[in-house]
């Protein structure tokens, strides 16, 4: 039999194909590609600030930490978190500027937070019980008032 350029290409295209088809399977089959177990974004400052009428700070940006180390990974994984934060009286000046001058403590309680935590633990603990457990962190540090809830623009672990 006699190999055309034409045939080896069919055949190469053939198998390319059906690479994907047998890997877009796998993949659904160990629930590893459900869209529902992704994380979803969190509202939107300007969103929550016009719906709920509550102030915001958002000047926190992103912060990077490292996991505490594990059975997998001798030097802990990184998490990328980029904050904010909304609180209930929306034109307190006097508390805005306390949030904007302990900007860097905020950024110290969260690297933190992280450090004392594997992935596992954090990832088991859930979103919302991290959330939880950050804002109170940082109503402790506040004198001028409080923070009613944290948002997450952005929480990746990365591998």
């Amino acid at each position: 039999m006699k190999l055309t350029i034409n045939t080896i290409l069919v055949i190469i295209l053939s198998t390319v194909i059906g690479i994907i088809c047998v890997g877009t399977i796998a993949v659904f089959i160990t629930q590893k590609g459900i869209p529902n177990s992704m994380r979803h974004s969190d509202p939107l400052p300007a969103t929550v600030s016009q719906q709920d009428n509550l102030g915001t700070f958002d000047e926190i940006g992103q912060i990077r930490a490292i996991t505490k180390a594990d059975d997998n990974n001798a030097h802990g994984i990184p998490v990328v978190v980029t904050p904010w934060l909304a609180y209930t009286e929306k034109n307190n000046i006097a508390f805005y500027e306390e949030l904007a001058q302990k900007n860097r403590k905020i950024k110290a309680l969260f690297q933190d937070y992280f450090s004392q935590y594997t992935e596992k633990q954090l990832l088991a603990k859930e979103e919302q019980t991290v959330k939880q457990e950050l804002l109170d962190l940082i109503n402790r540090q506040l004198v001028m008032g409080q923070i009613s809830s944290l948002y997450f623009s952005e929480y990746l672990f990365l591998e």
